[in-house]
C-alpha cells in the first residue's frame, strides 16, 4: 500500500478498512478521488464485456461487468464515473442501462495490474454515454472534441453554448477547473509537511468515502456548479458538490477574524469589478485531497472577474501557509453561464440507485 498511500487527497476519516470495503466495489483502490494515483492516465483502454451492475451515487457511479480472458474465464471489472448529480443532468438513470448487455468501457486503466478503470465513456445499445466528461476533457482525449479548450460540457459529453450573464449572481457552470487529483500540483512543501503527505493514508484519512464533505480549500477544486447570491452585508456562494453553503461578510469594516469552521471565516470586498475573497480561521487538516496537510495558519484569496462580454466568470485562487508551503500556491478555473441550470441536491450515500 506504500505507492498508494502518498496521494489520493481529502480530508476525510476512515476508521476501519471494513468500512472501505463496503464503498465502491469492495476493494480499497477504487476509493474516491483515487484518480491519479491509481488510474494511469497515460493507458486508455476500451474494455469490452457483459454488464453485471450500475450503483448510480454520490460522490461516484459505479459499475461492474465481467469480461472473456483468455483462458475463456470470466473475469470481474469494476468501473468508477462520475457523481449521481451529474449523470442525472444529462438525463441518464438506472433505466439507461440493462443488467446483462454488452458494453464497453473507454478510460485509463488500473497502474497495478486491477482489473479496474475509470469508466469515462460507455457505449451500450449503439449509443455513447459520458459519465465523467469533465475528466475526459481535462485529459484530452479523443472520447470527446477537446480541441477548444472554452467549450462548455455536460456530464454526457454535450456541448452547451453559454450566455451573457447580467451580473456575477447566476448560477455558474464549470468549464474548466484545477482537478488536482488528475493534475496534481507541484507543491514546495516543508520538510514536516513533506512527512504528513507521506504518512497519510488514504483508506484510513479518507473521509470522502465516509461522506465526510470536504472544508475550504479543497472544496473549490469540482466540477459542479456554483452559485453566487446577494444578500447586502453578505454573499452567499453556494456549492453543489457536497450542498456547501460559505458566507461572505461583505459590510466595510467587517472582522477579519472570525469562528473557526471547515470553511473559514470569508470577508469578501470589490476592486476594480473584481470580486476579492480572503478567507482565514479554516478548521480543516488537508489542503487537497492527496492527503498534503495544512494548518489553521493557512489563508485563502480568491478572486472572481466577470468577462467584458459577461459570458465568462474567471477565478483564481492563492494559498499561504508558511508552515507548508515554502512559497504561496495558486490555481484557478473559469466558469460559463447557462440559463436555467439549477444546484442540485447533492446527497453522499455509500448505496445508490442501484441496478443489478
Amino acid at each position: 500500500m506504500n505507492d498508494m498511500n502518498r496521494f489520493t487527497r481529502n480530508t476525510y476519516i476512515l476508521t476501519a478498512t471494513i468500512l472501505a470495503e463496503l464503498v465502491l466495489f469492495n476493494t480499497p483502490a477504487a476509493a474516491h478521488h483515487s484518480i491519479a494515483v491509481h488510474y494511469d492516465m497515460g493507458n486508455i483502454q476500451e474494455v469490452t464485456g457483459t454488464l453485471v451492475s450500475v450503483n448510480l451515487r454520490n460522490p461516484h457511479t459505479t459499475l461492474e461487468f465481467t469480461v472473456e480472458n483468455e483462458a475463456g474465464e470470466l473475469d470481474t471489472w469494476y468501473g468508477e464515473a462520475g457523481a449521481l448529480n451529474a449523470i442525472r443532468r444529462d438525463g441518464i438513470s438506472a433505466d439507461s442501462f440493462q443488467i446483462g448487455d454488452p458494453v464497453t468501457v473507454t478510460g485509463p486503466v488500473s497502474r497495478f495490474g486491477r482489473k479496474e478503470m475509470i469508466a469515462i465513456a460507455v457505449d451500450h445499445k449503439e449509443q455513447r454515454y459520458y459519465l465523467f466528461a469533465p475528466i475526459a476533457k481535462l485529459m484530452q482525449m479523443k472520447v470527446i472534441d477537446s480541441s477548444n479548450s472554452d467549450k462548455i460540457l455536460s456530464s454526457g459529453g454535450n456541448e452547451v453554448a453559454p450566455v451573457d450573464a447580467p451580473n456575477i449572481f447566476r448560477v455558474w457552470t464549470p468549464i474548466d477547473f484545477p482537478a488536482t487529483a488528475i493534475h496534481p500540483l507541484d507543491l514546495s512543501l516543508t520538510e514536516s509537511a513533506k512527512q504528513a503527505a507521506e504518512n497519510y493514508d488514504e483508506i484510513v484519512d479518507d473521509l470522502a468515502i465516509q461522506c465526510i464533505s470536504p472544508g475550504m480549500p479543497s472544496m473549490l477544486d469540482n466540477p459542479y456548479p456554483i452559485q453566487f447570491i446577494d444578500q447586502g452585508d453578505e454573499i452567499v456562494v453556494r456549492h453543489e458538490e457536497w450542498g456547501a453553503e460559505r458566507i461572505v461578510h461583505m459590510k466595510v469594516g467587517s472582522a477579519q477574524t472570525g469562528p473557526t469552521t471547515k470553511y473559514g471565516h470569508s470577508v469578501g470586498r470589490w476592486e476594480d469589478g473584481s470580486l476579492i475573497i480572503e478567507t482565514t480561521n479554516i478548521d480543516y487538516p488537508y489542503f487537497d485531497d492527496g492527503g498534503t496537510p495544512m494548518t489553521r495558519g493557512m489563508k485563502v484569496t480568491e478572486r472572481y472577474t466577470l468577462r467584458a462580454d459577461q459570458s465568462r466568470l474567471d477565478w483564481t485562487a492563492t494559498f499561504a501557509d508558511p508552515a507548508v508551503f515554502l512559497s504561496p500556491v495558486s490555481f484557478g478555473g473559469s466558469f460559463g453561464w447557462v440559463p436555467d441550470t439549477q444546484i442540485m441536491e447533492f446527497i453522499c450515500t455509500l448505496e445508490g440507485d442501484s441496478l443489478e
